[in-house]
């Protein structure tokens, strides 16, 4: 009976290292995979958000001109600041997602609370505008919207563009 009891926990044993190493491989594997999947959840109201409420947060271009022509929002750029130069929503300011935290309290020393705001990036794949519109409503700016594939719509309604020299 003692040698059984010996070989099941030998076995046990091995399987156990056997499951580990599978694990660490996997891992490992997934890590280095350009699709790999991510291992944290993201648990914040943000994420939640965004997946909940995106249609609450979108307008369309006609609403985003209509905005625009009665001088009455604030157009938000997301992209870098070199695509920012090159071209943008004449009248936008420049807020990268990427340098949010370091750039928002400037940004907003003189917006008030109660603005409508717009943002907007690059393509239909580009989801900076989403992630800063909930960074803005999250610090206490209500009238945020997104205005998706925002910059190639209002290029292709031939709406006013400017330039960084």
């Amino acid at each position: 009976m003692g040698s059984y009891r010996h070989m099941l926990f030998v076995a046990l044993r091995h399987s156990g290292a056997i499951l580990t190493l599978a694990v660490v491989i996997g891992l490992l594997v997934n890590q280095v995979r350009p699709d790999g999947l991510s291992l944290s959840a993201d648990l914040s109201t943000d994420s939640a958000q965004i997946s909940e409420s995106q249609d609450g947060l979108t307008i369309s271009i006609e609403e985003a001109k209509a905005l625009f022509l009665a001088q009455a929002v604030l157009f938000v750029d997301t992209r870098s600041g070199e695509s920012y130069k090159e071209g943008h929503i004449q009248g936008a300011k420049n807020l990268p997602y990427g340098e949010f935290e370091g750039m928002h309290e400037e940004f907003l020393k003189n917006v008030d609370n109660d603005c409508f705001i717009i943002t907007y990036c690059n393509g239909g794949g580009c989801r900076s505008s989403e992630h800063v519109a909930l960074a803005l409503l999250d610090k206490g700016y209500p009238n945020i919207y997104v205005l998706n594939n925002g910059w190639a719509q209002w290029q292709e309604h031939n709406l006013p563009v400017e330039t960084e020299s």
